[in-house]
């Protein structure tokens, strides 16, 4: 099935369960016909988040307060306060963006003087059972 901006993101019920499949991101051509290639579950929802982070406020058309400031933190001092600035401000970033995942938890921690290391942990709303854990590392 071809890709058009009518169909990039669909919502396909069966049964009681609700599939949703995406571009897989960075884009990626595979298979005959030059299609892209799709991701959707927790592969969709991993790369929404990472999305999110990496966005900067305005940064995105027609929703300009989409994302988190996190870049801007870029060249802070790597100290408890600028942990505790990431965290929040990804914690409050992905609870406003994300509606498929709850219970966010974010842990920031100094690898060296110029690493953080970010951990984030949440739940997947539809797979309640099971934590999922995304590794970022940012230089600071």
């Amino acid at each position: 099935m071809p890709i058009s901006p009518s169909n990039d993101l669909q919502l396909v019920v069966t049964g009681q369960k609700k599939k949703i499949s995406g571009l897989l991101y960075p884009m990626d051509v595979s298979g005959v016909g030059g299609y892209f290639t799709r991701a959707e579950g927790k592969q969709l929802i991993r790369q929404s988040i990472v999305n999110i982070v990496m966005t900067l406020p305005g940064e995105r058309p027609m929703m300009p307060s989409f994302g988190s400031n996190l870049k801007r933190l870029a060249f802070s001092p790597n100290d408890s306060i600028t942990r505790q600035q990431i965290t929040e401000e990804i914690t409050t970033a992905i609870e406003k963006y994300e509606p498929r995942v709850t219970n966010v938890s974010v842990v920031a921690s100094s690898l060296d003087n110029n690493t953080l290391k970010v951990v984030l942990s949440y739940r997947i709303r539809s797979d309640y059972d099971k934590i999922e854990t995304l590794e970022l590392l940012f230089d600071v």
